[in-house]
């Protein structure tokens, strides 16, 4: 079936293929006037491009307006005819990806025969337009030095956008950004027109080569109804087409241990280099099939990384001291890598590529068909300076997008424009023992389940609940466009339907069972706080016990599907005035496993109590978002441009946070079961002792809860997150190629998702006790309950000032922003939701109230590409950000509910601190290329360059440290960087063939 539904699509992708989608590509609008200010109706406009020669005609409406959607991004000369006056033409007018550049035309009564032209780039500031977005050039694409050369890295330099930890071991080498100070799953991406957002954890699923990428834009306020649902940000990337003229390019990046220095813990701990080593290399090509009509391009790029992470010396400290336990015979062996080290190694290759060819048939019909792949191979994706590599997990991605266009000119005045997409991934997650060789994933079930994790407040061993996963999922995307001019009226309206066969996957979920201690082994050996009289003998160390049954969970939701609608008004209100009006609508169907919920096994345990929380959420209809926006041209010339609006925003249900959830739905059903303690002592585990008592039984139950099961269900007033979001900007273009712009946006997000636990322990017994008592004779049938819910509340604000200058030898992008992200529970955008609160039945209290992770208050940006005499080019980027936060534990239980995330109590106050409290340390780095061109015979070159990433050498943990105040390593940093950011400095040699 999978087959054929493949088959099919395909074929469907080759019957509607076609050129980019308008949504991607640009468009050019305005109005032709008189040399005495009347409107020109019947003007013949010819935009073309310089590049292919491919043309667009069309002509000026009653209003003298003209209107040319669905351009591919690129050089253009645009020109204007009618009869009995001079034409008009736009030399080399660039047309960005997603712009609306508006060039309006005076004509002149003939009186020789002549074209009067004005040469010089478009303008830097889109005048009808109250988006406020972001361009990277391919300029800056090809010569900016970029730590990983990747699609995310470039993001993170753009306004509004911030690095961050990849927000799944899936996205290595994707990457991750935040966006409005969220997680980095609030974007939605469309490459060529077609979707590539991951719908199971958020933010783009394919990683592109930037080879292949002509340019992209990021829009991160104020965005149209056509560009997306999320309230975060939409990123809109065209990759790159063939000319007429046979251009390509060959490149290679290295670096070596030779070339790095010692990162921050190495000099610490006195120890010498990690080993690492970096070649990234490819190249592209591209070129006519048929001149002016038909073109192919393709590209390709491999990497071979082999980097480790350094262990900070806490760390190795505290796995030292359980080696050594265990060969006192004080820990039973096989628990502890004996040869953990002072770095881990995270050794990995992928290769990216992508085919396109485009065909123009005539003035109204054009094709394209694309083809992107990415081979992704990584070790230890779950690693972390605190775990041992007992069980790294290994991750094979393969992934492919296959995409087919065709835009259909109608008339002088519209355009529709189908777009048919079939994009799959596969990956295999595997979890393995570096003692015993074994592959738990791959093998299962035909493999004994792994030794228990040992985790304890600073450090853990093996791999835990992590057991690995498979996913082999397919998305169908047919979308069709359309695009027309009306009067004053520049419409867009369309639709879009997404197959999603088989979305999720196999997971072996907590197979392994895991054991967390109070303290870190330091304590427990020396018994330094003096409760430990017994070492790991003592009865009652261990805070919990938890493991599932070996039933590898089917965290699928078969038969996931969406739908999109969307219509969008420009209306040039008068000459100066345009107004941005648009509504869209989202429908997600089954993404809450609609068709197995019913009998999810912890909602049927709450149905038989009578619990409120076993009604059934309702499939979200009523996404429907509105969209008002103003542009307007304050001066008359385009120069100075106020802009403002408001929008609603529906993001999706990110099926990744609620795949526990999803897995309770099926039969048979995979569960976690669970022991508690609140105190040494105290609590299920009270006379447990670690190393003479055997561990608890592995639950086997396959159909029903096993005793003392963690229950996952939804809300049943589950709904979609909405953000509502308002803006008011100014842009002033100083010169011909120099602009900046001031830009205020405030968001407010509703509706957020959010666990709550419903079943804590009050007064020694769980709130549900009593109930399940009655009903099934004992009291502990769940432990803690955990409800996905939609309560939660986030707050966004951001001012922004931009400078940008685009000139021949000279590009610049910097900007500043000064912003605060706060929410419930210090989180939003995140794809499980924020973490429960600490009092289960006040989650909105003020202490919950805190920044998020990603919030800085303070960044600046400085990018530029600088081509100096002598075939010297220079291309810095500067980064600084003011600290970042990070959340404050006790390391205890203190009000005895069963979860031991309670609040940092602050010594000097005596007070319990608001969540997210502490400050990392600020944000400094220093990139710079340097790169010498040499020219060859006719359009052939070669840059030989050397580039200089973190030149002051800076550590840059950002929110990186530890928070648990019974950790050695309490408020230090914890290993961590900002990814991108926080490397030591280090050397890249390269090269570049252009021909």
């Amino acid at each position: 079936m999978r087959v054929l539904q493949s088959i099919l699509a395909s074929a469907l992708i080759l019957l509607t293929a076609a050129s980019a989608a308008y949504a991607q590509a640009g468009t050019f609008s305005g109005r032709v006037l008189d040399q005495g200010d009347a409107v020109l109706p019947g003007v013949t406009v010819t935009a073309t491009n310089v590049s292919t020669g491919v043309s667009r005609t069309t002509v000026t409406n009653a209003e003298g307006l003209y209107y040319m959607p669905g351009l591919d991004p690129g050089i253009y000369e645009v020109k204007t005819e009618l009869t009995g006056f001079s034409p008009a033409a736009r030399d080399r007018v660039t047309l960005a990806v997603n712009a609306t550049i508006t060039l309006d035309f005076k004509m002149q009564v003939a009186s020789l025969n002549e074209t009067i032209t004005v040469s010089g780039d478009a303008p830097i500031i889109e005048v009808t337009q109250s988006k406020v977005a972001s361009t990277i050039e391919q300029t800056q694409l090809e010569n900016l030095p970029m730590i990983t050369r990747s699609v995310s890295g470039m993001l993170a330099l753009l306004p509004g956008a911030s690095p961050l930890e990849p927000v799944h071991r899936s996205k290595e080498n994707v990457g991750s950004v935040s966006y409005a100070g969220g997680s980095g799953t609030n974007m939605v991406a469309a490459v060529d027109g077609a979707d590539n957002r991951d719908n199971r954890y958020g933010g783009p699923l394919l990683a592109y080569t930037t080879e292949a990428l002509e340019q992209f834009q990021l829009a991160t306020s104020q965005f149209s109804a056509t560009d997306g649902r999320t309230g975060g940000a939409a990123l809109t990337m065209v990759t790159k087409s063939g000319t007429n003229a046979l251009h390509g390019s060959g490149f290679i990046f290295d670096r070596d241990r030779a070339m790095t220095a010692k990162d921050y813990f190495t000099r610490q701990a006195g120890a010498n280099k990690v080993p690492f080593s970096r070649q990234q290399f490819g190249g592209s090509m591209g070129g006519p099939i048929v001149r002016n009509r038909a073109f192919f391009f393709g590209a390709v790029e491999q990497v071979y990384e082999d980097t480790s992470q350094t262990v900070p010396d806490r760390q190795f400290t505290e796995l030292e001291r359980l080696v050594t336990a265990t060969n006192a015979g004080l820990i039973p062996k096989g628990l502890v890598n004996p040869n953990h080290g002072r770095f881990g190694p995270i050794p990995g290759e992928i290769t990216l590529y992508t085919v396109k060819a485009n065909a123009q048939l005539t003035n109204a019909h054009s094709l394209m068909a694309r083809y992107a792949g990415q081979r992704d191979d990584r070790d230890a994706v779950t690693f972390s300076p605190s775990n041992d590599l007992r069980e790294p997990e290994n991750s094979t991605i393969r992934m492919w997008s296959a995409v087919g266009q065709h835009n259909w000119v109608l008339g002088n005045n519209g355009l529709n424009q189908i777009t048919g997409q079939v994009n799959h991934m596969y990956r295999l997650s595997d979890v393995t023992s570096a003692i015993t060789g074994e592959h738990y994933t791959r093998d299962f079930p035909r493999v004994a389940v792994f030794p228990p994790r040992l985790s304890f407040p600073t450090v853990n061993t093996g791999a835990g609940g992590a057991g690995g996963s498979l996913t082999d999922t397919y998305v169908i995307q047919i979308k069709d466009d359309v695009s027309l001019l009306r009067g004053n009226h520049a419409l867009k309206f369309g639709g879009n339907f997404n197959a999603l066969p088989n979305l999720g996957l196999l997971n072996a979920n907590e197979h392994f069972p895991t054991l967390t201690f109070f303290d870190d082994p330091s304590v427990i050996l020396s018994n330094s706080n003096g409760r430990y009289p017994q070492g790991f003998q003592t009865p009652g160390i261990v805070r919990q016990w938890q493991q599932a049954n070996p039933v590898r969970s089917e965290d699928i939701n078969y038969g996931a599907k969406q739908v999109m609608a969307w219509y969008q008004d420009d209306w040039r209100a008068t000459t100066r005035l345009t107004l941005n009006l648009g509504v869209r609508y989202d429908l997600d169907l089954n993404f809450y496993d609609q068709r197995n919920y019913a009998r999810n096994a912890t909602r049927l345990v709450l149905e038989a109590i009578g619990n409120p929380y076993a009604g059934i959420p309702k499939t979200p209809t009523k996404d429907i978002s509105p969209r008002v926006g103003f542009a307007w041209d304050m001066s008359g010339d385009g120069r100075r441009v106020l802009r403002g609006g408001y929008g609603l925003y529906f993001d999706q249900f990110n099926t990744g946070g609620a795949g526990d959830v999803s897995s309770q739905n099926k039969r048979p059903l995979n569960a976690l079961a669970t022991l508690t303690n609140t105190a040494i002592g105290v609590g299920q585990l009270a006379t447990y002792r670690y190393t003479i008592d055997p561990l608890p039984a592995q639950p086997q139950e396959a159909n029903t809860l096993p005793r003392g099961a963690a229950g996952q269900w939804l809300a049943p007033d589950l709904t979609d997150p909405q953000n509502h979001v308002a803006h008011v900007g100014y842009a002033h273009q100083l010169t011909a190629t120099t602009a900046v712009s001031l830009d205020y946006t405030h968001s407010e997000i509703r509706n957020d998702l959010r666990s709550l636990n419903i079943n804590p322990i009050v007064n020694g017994r769980r709130v549900l006790a009593n109930d399940l008592q009655r009903v099934f004779g004992i009291p502990d049938v769940l432990s803690a309950v955990n409800i996905k819910s939609s309560i939660n509340k986030a707050r966004y604000d951001a001012m922004t000032v931009k400078y940008q200058q685009r000139a021949s030898r000279v590009t610049i992008q910097a900007h500043y922003t000064i912003a605060g992200s706060y929410a419930y529970g210090g989180s939003t955008g995140s794809r499980g939701g924020a973490s429960v609160p600490q009092d289960a039945f006040e989650p909105l209290a003020r202490g919950e109230w805190g920044p998020t992770g990603a919030d800085e208050r303070h960044r600046v940006v400085a990018i530029g590409v600088f081509d100096l005499a002598y075939g010297i080019q220079l291309s810095p980027v500067f980064q600084a950000a003011t600290p970042r936060p990070y959340n404050l534990t006790a390391g205890a239980d203190l009000n005895a509910d069963g979860n031991n995330n309670d609040r940092y109590i602050d010594p000097a106050t005596g007070k319990q601190v608001s969540i997210n409290a502490a400050r990392g340390d600020k944000t400094v780095v220093l990139d710079l290329r340097s790169t010498k061109f040499f020219s060859l015979t006719g359009e052939r070159k070669v840059g030989v360059f050397v580039e200089l990433f973190n030149l002051f050498n800076r550590a840059n943990f950002g929110g990186s440290y530890t928070g648990n105040a019974r950790s050695s390593n309490f408020r230090l940093p914890s290993g961590g960087f900002i990814p991108g950011i926080g490397y030591a400095r280090q050397v890249q040699l390269g090269a570049r063939f252009l021909f």
